[in-house]
């Protein structure tokens, strides 16, 4: 079992404005974590799609997407955008369960 050692959690509001917020705060923090500019860069294009299909897809009845930037003792790199819409197919209970391959990207770093 892996174990967290850093992380990283905000909220971004469900709407298409606020994309570029999501990925400002992840460029911010993966930069101060350290990381390359291209991990930087590819995980900047993954958060935008993902808050981008939150505000497509769930924006109606999920106001917020919950965002998860994890690094995992073996230097995985956990990116997890999740939304409350009560009829989710799948949750992301945890950034590494299953349940959250449709919504988290991780890679050695």
């Amino acid at each position: 079992m892996s174990s967290t050692v850093m992380r990283h959690d905000f909220q971004v509001i469900s709407e298409a404005q606020y994309v570029p917020l999501a990925r400002r705060e992840t460029t911010k923090v993966l930069t101060d974590w350290g990381m390359s500019e291209d991990v930087v860069d590819t995980a900047c294009l993954i958060i935008s799609e993902l808050v981008a299909n939150v505000v497509r897809h769930a924006a109606v009845l999920s106001p917020t997407a919950a965002v998860t930037l994890a690094v995992e003792e073996q230097a995985a790199l956990v990116l997890a955008v999740a939304d409350a819409h009560p009829l989710s197919r799948s949750r992301c209970p945890s950034p590494t369960t299953s349940a959250a391959a449709a919504c988290s990207w991780s890679t050695p770093w």
